[in-house]
């Protein structure tokens, strides 16, 4: 796997990225977010797990929600970073993941208008196998004044 995140990750990001406790504490890796797109990565372990000795689907829901968040987060005009929060978010789990896989969630902007905004987030296995599906809705909120 890529060295995280990548140096032209902007530096606004990276102290969000910081400052974000619940994917940190999952172990969740933020490779880029840049120009409203990102890429995360998770690497499986038995913390990860439910019932059935696969992965979660919260820890994969809670991934592909945060690339979606920090591509959201990188998306403003001319790199300008933003505030976003999820508003709606729907989620189609396809394959299991197990415990030793790495995840990669990928998030890229299907479409804006106005201050909402959906995004495309696919999660892949270590081999390329599609884990789950998720589109999901952002709201931009205004600047405080």
């Amino acid at each position: 796997m890529s060295a995280f995140p990548r140096p032209d990750t902007p530096p606004e990001i990276l102290s969000l990225w910081q400052n974000d406790p619940a994917p940190l504490a999952l172990g969740i890796r933020l490779l880029r977010a840049r120009g409203g797109e990102s890429e995360l990565a998770l690497s499986v372990g038995a913390a990860h797990g439910n019932i059935h000795g696969l992965c979660h689907g919260g820890v994969i829901f809670t991934l592909a929600d945060t690339a979606m968040g920090f591509a959201a987060l990188s998306g403003g005009a001319d790199g300008e970073t933003v505030t976003a929060l999820t508003q709606s978010a729907t989620i189609n789990f396809l394959s299991p993941a197990r415990a030793g896989e790495e995840l990669v969630a990928r998030a890229v902007l299907a479409g804006r208008h106005g201050r909402s905004a959906l995004y495309d987030v696919t999660v892949v296995a270590s081999e390329g196998r599609q884990v789950a599906l998720m589109r999901a809705q952002a709201r931009f909120l205004l600047p405080r004044g």
